[in-house]
C-alpha cells in the first residue's frame, strides 16, 4: 500500500556486505525511496521524527536549531529526502538547488548533534514500523551528508567560538 513502509526488505536493502567494506547506494536508489513508502510515507516518517524532536528533551538541543520554523523546515526535510531516495523532485522547484554543508554551515553542528539527529530518525523510523535493513540502510545514506555537514560546520564554528 502506498504510503506505508513494506513488510519485508528488498533483497537489495539486504544484501551482506564484505567485512570492512562500507555499504555502497543502491544502484537503484529508488529501492530505498519505494521501501519506505514513497513520498507519503517518508512525509509521515518526516512528521514523526520533528514530534520526537520537539517533544523529547534528550533532542533539544537540535530542536533549538529550527528557530521555532519546525513546519517549514519539516517541509524541506521531507522534500528533500523524497528526491534524495528516487522519487520526484519536489524539493528544487520549492526551495532551489541546495548544498548541505554550505546550507548549515552557520550552525554549529558537530558529532554530538549529528548523533542526536540520527537518534531522533532512527527512533521515528522504529516508531513507524520501518524494517530494521531499510532503517540500517536510510542511517547509513543520512551519515554521508550528515559527515560533510559536520567538515563544513566545523570549520565555520572555529570563528564564533563553537563547535
Amino acid at each position: 500500500m502506498q504510503g506505508e513502509p513494506h513488510e519485508a526488505a528488498p533483497e537489495a536493502l539486504t544484501r551482506k556486505v564484505p567485512e570492512g567494506r562500507p555499504q555502497k547506494h543502491l544502484e537503484d536508489v529508488s529501492e530505498l525511496y519505494r521501501a519506505l513508502g514513497e513520498a507519503a510515507g517518508i512525509e509521515a516518517l518526516v512528521q514523526g521524527f520533528y514530534a520526537q524532536m520537539t517533544t523529547d528533551a534528550r533532542f533539544a538541543r537540535i530542536a533549538d536549531m529550527h528557530d521555532g520554523q519546525v513546519t517549514h523546515h519539516a517541509e524541506k526535510l521531507s522534500s528533500f529526502l523524497t528526491a534524495w531516495l528516487g522519487g520526484p523532485d519536489r524539493y528544487t522547484p520549492r526551495f532551489g538547488h541546495t548544498a548541505l554543508p554550505l546550507a548549515h554551515g552557520h550552525l554549529a553542528i558537530g558529532s554530538l548533534e549529528v548523533e542526536l539527529w540520527l537518534d531522533c530518525m532512527r527512533e521515528a523510523a522504529t516508531a513507524r514500523g520501518i524494517p530494521a535493513p531499510v532503517l540500517n540502510h536510510l542511517i547509513g545514506r543520512l551519515a554521508v551528508p550528515a559527515s560533510r555537514i559536520v567538515a563544513r560546520c566545523s570549520h565555520g564554528a572555529l570563528g564564533r567560538g563553537k563547535g
